[in-house]
């Protein structure tokens, strides 16, 4: 059995779609137009290409299989086997008709076949709803984990950008929104690098360090989240396990230096957050500790940011660990060179050329759509960036700056802080640096038409 066939049927294949590998471009092209942007990777839908070729024996080429029938029959069966119940659409190219047609009382599939390409256009959307694999009944079925979520919230919010004259805007965003429930959150933030002579079970490599160490859990989210997640999974590390403030007092109590610490957060995403903890009270720990940052979540610009800094105040125990699972690579190849040589920051840890070398969500997630061209994105991004700039000046008035300031840091952070416009939200909050247009209200207008814009995710807390 072919290892990635294997995969496959262990992940629980709901949909299989089958088809000849000269069909591969437009039949990607239709299912990314109705199920979720990470469809290739969720595993529930899985498209099983057949190898065929272009005869050119007569006047005009016709595709032959390579593979025999039962070869063919072999790979169906292993992806999507008799007794799962999955759904299969066969396209007729790959001459397999007939072949399922009769009723098999040990076959628990629906299986069914497709004429061509804009057969299937026509078809799979009602497929993928009735077997709840459609986009929007999968985010939904995400969404569910935030903690303020209202089941009439994403109706609501997809019906602004209606009114406004951009319902695919919305649409696309929130199709390409990276939602992290608690259970996807915990694995990222605790995966590690496996090597042969290190540990090899995630409890041995938390033990190895003195001290787990995060946020005060009484002054946001992140710090409670983390600490839940981490005594939930590992009971027995409890006594490792230290709030900052706590860590500081035995620290301070004990008079201890040289300790091996491991400071565990949520993510990281501009790096301001960590940045002010090694200006404040990770200062002294710093410098007389070996400290690992862990994230589950990190942009390429928050940890190359981080990693700046560290530099400049010489602070040669402290590490950056990147993360595999999460990690958002909204640099570009340029930003990554000059970050490596150490001058992609000047002294105040502020990028240079930030539109040349900052990828935004719209741009590096919105490949994924196939039919939202890069003009289309950009179209996104200007409609994002206008509509963000009045919620931005709405948030840093209610913050208490003057008008005139308001506006100016509004211009400087239409898609987010550091306008790094990012399309990411966790189940406990949202980070600051995500688009405008998912955590923040106010009143907006485009083109005349003006409304009291309400964010989909309500009550936010700033990450």
């Amino acid at each position: 059995m072919h290892s990635e066939e294997v995969k496959r049927s262990e992940a629980g294949t709901k949909l299989l779609i089958v088809c000849v590998r000269s069909e591969r471009e437009e039949v990607s092209s239709i299912i990314s137009k109705c199920a979720p942007a990470d469809w290739r990777t969720a595993q529930e839908i899985q498209l099983l290409l057949i190898a065929d070729m272009l005869s050119r024996s007569g006047v005009r080429p016709k595709p032959y299989l390579v593979e025999s029938k039962a070869q063919i029959i072999g790979r169906i069966e292993r992806v999507a086997p008799p007794l799962g119940g999955a759904r299969v659409l066969i396209s007729r190219a790959t001459r397999l008709e007939g072949l399922y047609g009769l009723r098999n009382a040990q076959d628990e599939r629906d299986i069914k076949y497709f004429k061509s390409c804009h057969d299937l256009h026509e078809r799979l959307p009602t497929v993928l709803k009735q077997c709840g694999l459609d986009w929007l009944t999968v985010k939904a079925r995400e969404l569910e984990h935030y903690h303020a979520y209202e089941p009439s919230t994403v109706e609501g919010w997809m019906g602004q950008f209606k009114k406004l004259g951009y319902e695919s805007v919305g649409r696309n965003l929130l199709q390409l929104l990276d939602f992290w429930p608690a259970s996807k959150f915990g694995d990222a933030l605790f995966e590690f690098h496996r090597e042969k002579r290190g540990p090899q079970r995630t409890e041995d490599w938390l033990s190895s360090y003195d001290y787990l160490v995060f946020n005060d859990p009484s002054r946001g989210n992140s710090g409670s989240v983390v600490s839940r997640a981490l005594v939930k999974r590992w009971p027995a590390l409890k006594p490792r396990a230290k709030s900052l403030p706590e860590l500081v007092e035995v620290l301070a109590a004990k008079g201890e230096r040289s300790n091996s610490i491991l400071f565990l957060e949520d993510c990281i995403m501009s790096g301001d957050q960590c940045i002010r903890l090694l200006q404040g009270p990770m200062a002294a720990i710093a410098a007389h500790n070996v400290v690992q940052f862990k994230f589950a979540v990190a942009t390429a610009y928050g940890i190359a940011r981080l990693r700046h800094y560290v530099n400049l105040i010489c602070l040669t125990d402290v590490n950056v660990i990147g993360p595999e699972l999460g990690l958002i690579p909204n640099l570009t190849p340029d930003a990554l060179r000059l970050a490596e040589r150490g001058h992609l920051f000047d002294a105040q840890s502020r990028i240079q050329a930030r539109e040349r070398h900052i990828i935004s969500g719209i741009n590096l997630r919105g490949k994924a759509i196939l039919d939202w061209n890069a003009m289309q994105r950009q179209g996104a991004q200007r409609f994002c960036r206008f509509v963000g700039k009045q919620l931005m000046f709405h948030h840093f008035q209610s913050a208490g700056e003057t008008p005139q300031r308001a506006q100016e840091l509004a211009d400087e952070n239409s898609l987010g802080f550091h306008d790094l416009g990012l399309l990411v939200a966790f189940a406990h909050g949202v980070p600051d640096n995500t688009i405008p247009l998912f955590r923040c209200g106010g009143r907006v207008s485009v083109d005349g038409v003006a409304l009291d814009w309400v964010p989909l995710f309500q009550n936010a807390t700033g990450l």
